[in-house]
């Protein structure tokens, strides 16, 4: 299986791990499945086979009479109907393993259960998949979102990153004037702190297109919203990211000082104490402000409300989303300039033999950058995947199928 499938309403646990099951079994882009109305009581087994059928996938419910029954069959993937904080909770068993049983929660993502909580955990009812048609399916899936074009210098400055601090280690081999050295760490750290700027202005023409089509009516439009959205989302929050980049380059730099001038190692309290201060004061306010931010992204998708107030409301919501970026962009450029600053001081009173120190410093950096910059992605990529099944659902009102109608929604 490509991707995890979240589960984009409340009760809506059964819908993805039914959509979980075909991709298993060779459907692609099982998530852009629609699924129908839950009002107020969770689909029953019943109605998810009835779902399921008529998309080409036949289901059949059993039980095992005995608790070993799971460990004993060979029949994967199933779904099973598990306790969940005392309700049923639908699950997809992927398959077993020597550790236990490898299970994809549309709730909690992947896990690893073992045969000890697997006994308590599971009812004993599951739904066994007999036979699949997925050209049948295909007929539901809603078109390929296309794609929001970021800005282009987004992807440049990278290279011109790597340009600059391969002069920088070009000139700093070569025993280079301190003019030359200078300038290229100016510039180095230069377009560290642009990038973020950049940042800023990708949020605010976000904004704009986010503003234009979030009350339109055609399911091309929305559709196309949904990975604006993810792209705004990123935006907004990566620059919170980068100051535990900032922070453990700062750190790297003072055990690098160190070793040529343990007086330089004081330089760095500079920017460690300004990064330490920021963390520790803004984080509670941080944390609350994102918490303000998902409640009225929850509002603005749920609640019955005229146009006018939601369009209020929408503005209300990317100016907290702007003000998040904004401030967490100031720190890092703050940071940035601190430790040009202490580099810098560090090179005009030390020793020329520093600058191998600071050799070590760009390429530690480099390996740094890298390493943070992939694990931000893997981040961005699972925080996209948990909340494109929600906004898929609540913010693009599409019908299930060509011909959808008051009985494709389930009511208690």
């Amino acid at each position: 299986m490509k991707a995890m499938i979240y589960q984009s309403q409340e009760k809506g646990c059964g819908y993805a791990s039914v959509k979980m099951l075909m991709e298993e079994m060779g459907l692609r882009n099982a998530e852009r499945l629609p699924e129908p109305v839950i009002s107020k009581q969770a689909p029953s087994l019943g109605e998810l086979i009835a779902y399921a059928e008529a998309r080409g996938l036949l289901l059949a419910g059993y039980q095992f009479l005995e608790p070993s029954g799971l460990a004993r069959s060979q029949a994967f993937p199933l779904l099973l109907l598990v306790k969940e904080g005392g309700k049923e909770h639908l699950v997809m068993a992927k398959a077993k393993r020597r550790r236990g049983y490898l299970v994809c929660d549309p709730k909690r993502g992947k896990i690893r259960v073992n045969e000890k909580e697997m006994g308590s955990w599971f009812t004993g009812i599951y739904l066994k998949p007999l036979s699949f048609d997925p050209k049948k399916a295909e007929a539901y899936l809603r078109p390929l979102p296309k794609k929001v074009k970021g800005n282009p210098f987004l992807y440049f400055i990278p290279f011109l990153e790597t340009l600059v601090a391969l002069g920088v280690l070009s000139c700093l081999r070569r025993e280079g004037s301190f003019l030359l050295l200078s300038l290229f760490l100016a510039l180095y750290f230069l377009l560290w702190a642009g990038r973020n700027f950049l940042f800023l202005s990708s949020a605010r023409s976000f904004d704009r297109e986010y503003s234009s089509r979030c009350l339109a009516g055609s399911p091309e439009e929305r559709e196309s919203l949904l990975r604006h959205y993810c792209a705004y989302k990123k935006v907004c929050f990566a620059p919170m990211l980068s100051l535990i980049e900032n922070a453990c380059a700062f750190l790297l730099l003072g055990f690098l000082l160190a070793l040529n001038e343990p007086l330089f190692a004081l330089l760095i309290l500079i920017p460690l104490s300004f990064s330490l201060l920021s963390t520790l004061f803004l984080a509670p306010r941080r944390r609350k402000q994102k918490e303000s931010i998902a409640e009225k992204e929850k509002r603005f998708a749920e609640e019955e409300m005229g146009q006018q107030e939601r369009m209020a409301l929408l503005e209300e919501l990317l100016q907290s989303g702007q003000g998040y970026a904004k401030r967490d962009s100031f720190l890092n450029t703050v940071l940035v300039l601190l430790c040009a600053f202490t580099a810098g001081l560090a090179m005009a009173v030390g020793p020329v033999s520093s600058n191998r120190f600071l050799f070590c410093l760009f390429a530690s950096l480099s390996l740094l950058k890298t390493l943070c910059g992939g694990l931000n992605d893997l981040a961005s990529i699972r925080q996209e995947r948990k909340e494109r099944p929600y906004f898929r659902f609540h913010f693009q009102k599409a019908p299930i199928s060509p011909n959808a109608g008051e009985n494709d929604r389930i009511h208690p």
